[in-house]
């Protein structure tokens, strides 16, 4: 089609071929064997010029947005290996969204402005039924309840400080260190948690094995919970990560808990094995990784093991 083009512009084989940087007589070959393969004639040539056909002309027309589209994949393509563009589907889960996603987006937005982000915000269960339907190409959750199942590739990101938080002026503040049995009488609302989170909360309010957890409101918003604590009674139960604006601001308190359990929440992505990521993808994931090393009250994944940073160990302290 290239050489058509050219031969279409110049009218004449030897201008087009050094044009081409083409012997003339591999041209007028390349001519012939296009000719033969469409079962049309092209060009009506004789000893003194060369003139497009009918056919030609409109093969000349097609031949040219052809060629144009073909270019504009190629750069497509050479821009998704750089990650310049393209698309990228991934979910995240209540858990850590408030946590993580905003930050993230800003970074890639302000770094790759022209790729496109899907982002699906749903519980593990949902976002893991995803994944194997293959409409998104990872996602980011609490791990500790996701079995490492032959199809999937969990890689852990960070644990995160779980706290029970409470309005200013809760009666729970009066204490120094609030007592279990006073603290159930206010139930608590949060996200949805994990089994080992759960178990440790019952720790921490005294519980035994079977005894049931005082849920009053569990919701997929860490927005709506917040605004629920802000003017009620009940206890929050989040990662301080997720509300580190609100404690900063004195809109949420957490709770003096010096000899209860650590809670906590392991943050990994999930991928499914084998699967390579788009560059794109590949790019989130790495820009997610310095985001979630930077959030408050997170120990970073390093070599195997959580790595407090310094100043989570004096905070801890």
């Amino acid at each position: 089609m290239r050489h058509a083009i050219a031969l279409a512009e110049e009218l004449n084989f030897a201008k087009a071929s050094r044009k081409l940087h083409l012997s003339q007589p591999a041209l007028t070959r390349s001519i012939q064997m296009l000719e033969e393969k469409l079962g049309l004639l092209l060009f009506d040539r004789n000893n003194r010029k060369v003139a497009l056909t009918t056919a030609g002309a409109l093969f000349i027309e097609r031949a040219r947005q052809v060629l144009f589209r073909v270019q504009s994949l190629h750069h497509e393509v050479a821009l998704l290996r750089t990650s310049q563009t393209g698309r990228v589907a991934f979910g995240v889960a209540p858990i850590v969204a408030t946590a993580l996603l905003p930050t993230l987006l800003r970074a890639i937005r302000h770094e790759r402005a022209s790729l496109q982000l899907a982002t699906s915000c749903l519980p593990w269960q949902d976002l893991l039924r995803h994944l194997r339907d293959e409409t998104i190409e990872f996602f980011i959750a609490d791990i500790s309840d996701i079995d490492g199942a032959n199809d999937l590739s969990i890689t852990p990101l960070c644990r995160q400080d779980v706290c029970l938080l409470v309005r200013p002026g809760h009666p729970l503040l009066a204490a120094k260190e609030p007592q279990p049995h006073a603290m159930t009488q206010y139930g608590y609302a949060a996200l949805a948690m994990s089994l080992p989170l759960q178990e440790l909360l019952r720790t921490t309010f005294g519980l035994a094995g079977n005894d049931a957890l005082p849920l009053m409101v569990e919701c997929s918003s860490m927005d709506a919970l917040k605004e629920l604590v802000y003017g009620g009674e009940l206890i929050l139960v989040a990662t301080e990560a997720s509300v580190a604006r609100d404690i900063d601001a004195g809109r949420l308190v957490c709770l003096p808990l010096r000899r209860a359990p650590a809670l906590f929440a392991d943050i990994g992505v999930v991928e499914l094995k084998g699967r390579t990521l788009s560059a794109s993808a590949r790019l989130v994931l790495d820009r997610l990784c310095q985001v979630s090393e930077a959030a408050p009250a997170s120990a970073p994944w390093h070599n195997g093991a959580f790595h407090p940073t310094p100043s989570l160990v004096m905070k801890r302290a």
